[in-house]
């Protein structure tokens, strides 16, 4: 395209990864000034830099977000637990007090049903990507996932997010990681304008801190996602914790005995010491009765998270070596 004086002006045909849908305008007169920001996009894809960025802008994201991933706890668990009732409370609520809010929650698609959308205020799609093999990447060292696993699973949750967003025919955003690094001021200005924000100069020079890649706290927390303990044996049961760091909802398990997948089981049942010493809410605790399944002394034990690579301390023991717990926790 040319410029008004006859010369080519390369910005116009330049690739700086967004793609928009704004509401027809018969809706967006119909809707008003107030708007709900839906966040999302695949787990480890740069949702918590547009989170940060939103929430620096000024935007209510949760009353319990959890930094440095920017996202509500609470929120998170009543989208897990689908408890729709909680959820139309806190719209409510959140209505009242602000024109625009929003939260942010990777794989939205896997926890709301695209019609169920319409249950906030006129809902506004931000949904980032990034390169698949950069996902796949990250969860590898975060998730502790198989690479080939982790690039087929990243694969397809793109697809089906995609279809999500198209299903709900509502005002979308699409955003590139990749091209926001490249191009940070067109990506602040695209979600601002997406969003009907308005910030002044200075203020928007400020959000390009959060325009960045792999920052050190992130990082940090990413790869410390789940811990936890295989602590022994009590009277043929196996006894341990284990949590997900940051969030509420119960870990499942593998158990293998031998190499062999025997069991799959949740580690959801409370104890005080564990809610003592700030392990999440303290139910995050499992026994699992060995006398159903043939073991011996030299049978190699291993606990680990459901299709995860990462195992519980002191897994990977044989039977004799685990500690004889003196009472149960």
């Amino acid at each position: 395209m040319a410029k008004d004086d006859g010369q080519f002006d390369p910005s116009t045909v330049l690739n700086q990864g967004v793609i928009a849908r704004a509401a027809p305008a018969r809706r967006r007169k119909r809707a008003g000034t107030g708007k709900t920001l839906l966040i999302t996009g695949l787990a480890r894809s740069g949702t918590s830099m547009l989170a940060a960025l939103l929430q620096a802008a000024g935007v209510w994201l949760g009353d319990h977000v959890y930094q440095p991933i920017n996202e509500d706890a609470e929120i998170a668990q009543m989208l897990r637990a689908r408890d729709l009732f909680r959820l139309d409370a806190l719209i409510k609520r959140q209505n009242a007090r602000a024109p625009i809010w929003g939260f942010k929650m990777p794989d939205l698609h896997l926890f709301l049903q695209h019609d169920e959308l319409t249950r906030f205020r006129d809902p506004h799609l931000i949904v980032i990507f990034r390169d698949p093999v950069a996902v796949a990447a990250r969860n590898v060292v975060s998730e502790r996932v198989d690479g080939l696993q982790a690039i087929i699973e990243a694969t397809a949750t793109t697809h089906a997010l995609a279809q999500f967003v198209r299903a709900s025919r509502l005002p979308f955003l699409f955003l590139s990681y990749e091209k926001a690094l490249v191009f940070p001021r067109a990506f602040i200005d695209s979600v601002l304008g997406f969003c009907g924000i308005t910030l002044d100069a200075a203020k928007r020079d400020a959000l390009l801190d959060h325009v960045q890649p792999n920052r050190s706290q992130y990082v940090l927390t990413a790869n410390r996602t789940f811990e936890g303990h295989l602590e022994g044996l009590l009277d043929g049961r196996l006894y341990g914790w284990a949590r997900h760091v940051g969030d509420l909802t119960p870990v499942m398990l593998d158990l293998l005995i031998d190499d062999r997948l025997t069991a799959t089981f949740p580690a959801a049942e409370f104890r005080a010491d564990l809610l003592a010493a700030r392990l999440g809410n303290g139910n995050h605790a499992f026994f699992v009765d060995l006398t159903d399944f043939a073991v011996t002394d030299s049978s190699t034990i291993r606990v680990r998270v459901n299709r995860r690579t990462f195992e519980l301390v002191n897994s990977g023991r044989s039977l004799a070596e685990l500690k004889v717990l003196r009472d149960a926790r």
